[in-house]
């Protein structure tokens, strides 16, 4: 890692600190070609990191439309209403109720459908298809303090990947038809423990795609049931 990669590192991590925390105090009105946005205060920013970018450069190349699409953790929405704008059915979830006011809000004024429910990963999601499922995880070893940190922290122990993984186990068999499970992380996260973690619950990451960007290597990951 490069010195400049170092100093960046601890400017940014966990999430650009005193800024970040200062700037999403506020709302803010954001654009990604058509969509607009307004950003609520707490919810994760998607002009500050490049993984929601990646996400969608990603899914660009996909057929969506008529397709069962579930965003967890969806945050400010703009997957979601992404893959709306493409024509998937999509459900986005969270936790966080500025992020669901905000996608309900959001959703109303790009006029895009979305189905929003508040839900803790699978808790409110059980026993449903989706075609896809795409997901932008907290990997931060960290315990959250409050709604804001929450999509940043997994848990000093990887508490959120233990549930995530351990209800995607279920899902896979209970809905054995085909799902495609996409799931970005960084080079910032512990591959190799979040990849254990997922071998536990009888699960795999495939890489199917890697971009270095300002420095930083991005990986999206196919998630396959190995039962």
């Amino acid at each position: 890692m490069t010195t400049l990669r170092k100093i960046l590192k601890r400017l940014t991590s966990p999430f650009l600190q005193f800024v970040a925390k200062k700037y999403t105090n506020v709302p803010h009105e954001y654009r990604f070609g058509q969509i607009e946005m307004t950003i609520l205060p707490s919810v994760f920013h998607p002009a500050f990191y490049i993984s929601t970018k990646c996400l969608i450069d990603f899914l660009a190349k996909k057929e969506l439309r008529d397709k069962k699409l579930w965003e967890l953790g969806a945050g400010s929405g703009l997957v979601s209403l992404f893959a709306a704008q493409k024509g998937a059915i999509v459900t986005a979830t969270d936790i966080n109720p500025a992020a669901l006011k905000g996608l309900k809000m959001n959703s109303l004024r790009n006029n895009l459908a979305l189905e929003v429910i508040e839900s803790d990963i699978f808790a409110n999601i059980q026993h449903r298809f989706f075609e896809y499922i795409v997901i932008n995880p907290p990997y931060y070893p960290q315990n959250p303090q409050n709604d804001a940190e929450k999509a940043f922290f997994c848990g000093a122990e990887f508490g959120y990947f233990h549930r995530f993984f351990q209800g995607l186990n279920e899902y896979f068999q209970v809905c054995p038809q085909q799902t495609e499970v996409i799931m970005i992380l960084s080079e910032d996260c512990r591959l190799a423990e979040i990849e254990n973690i997922a071998n536990q619950h009888s699960l795999c990451l495939c890489k199917v795609w890697e971009k270095k960007v300002w420095g930083e290597q991005n990986f999206i990951f196919q998630i396959q049931s190995v039962n």
